[in-house]
């Protein structure tokens, strides 16, 4: 069987992504970044998901795992290390139990084997720490299956993070390629003009003994 990818929620209209792919029997949960988790609640037995992978914590692409959690407890998520340690940011009311993590973390640039026949390898995508390109491949007696899910990515360096290492992706051929364009076709000042146009403005602001607040998107 081809893959195929089942859409829940594309990022339209600040609602989040949340992306289900099927491969052989396999079906993967790419981010959960729906508030209501609702159209995932299925009156079968069956739950939506195998497993979930999370590309970043960011909360268009993670705020509902907390709900799925709940909801389905025996599901594995996984994301990167980082990734596993900022996903609690998107509850701050919520007191987890240290005992039973929400999220279990992958290392970089390893195939790990999560399903008989299904390897998963994380790339750091550059868009923060954390953030991870994801590589799903899956291995039949007739041939491979290969899958990437880029997330949100940057392929410029930031203060934060390095960006998208792009030879580590060359050579891989996936079948299926899904690709965050949301941005991909404006036009930007570059960053460091950016960053010092900011730092003038903050510093005039200052000398005028203004008081400074600075909104950040979580």
């Amino acid at each position: 069987m081809d893959p195929e990818c089942l859409a829940y929620s594309v990022g339209h209209a600040g609602e989040g992504v949340c992306l289900l792919v099927r491969i052989g029997s396999h079906r993967i949960l790419l981010d959960c970044g729906i508030q209501d988790i609702s159209p995932l609640l299925t009156s079968s037995d069956q739950p939506p998901a195998d497993l979930v992978l999370c590309s970043h914590a960011h909360g268009d692409h993670a705020q509902g795992l907390l709900a799925f959690h709940q909801a389905f407890p025996q599901i594995p998520i996984y994301g990167s290390q980082v990734t596993t340690q900022l996903l609690t940011l998107n509850w701050p009311d919520w007191e987890p139990d240290p005992n039973i993590p929400i999220s279990q973390p992958l290392p970089w640039h390893l195939a790990i084997q999560l399903k008989p026949g299904l390897t998963v390898t994380l790339f750091p995508a550059g868009h923060l720490p954390g953030a991870s390109v994801i590589l799903i491949n899956y291995v039949t007696p007739e041939r491979n299956y290969k899958l990437i899910y880029t997330g949100d990515f940057f392929l410029s360096n930031s203060r934060l993070v390095e960006g998208l290492p792009l030879g580590e992706l060359r050579g891989l051929k996936p079948d299926v390629l899904i690709l965050e364009g949301s941005y991909g076709t404006a036009r930007h000042p570059h960053r460091r003009q950016l960053e010092n146009q900011l730092a003038e403005r903050l510093y005039r602001a200052i000398e005028a003994q203004y008081c400074l607040l600075l909104p950040t998107p979580t």
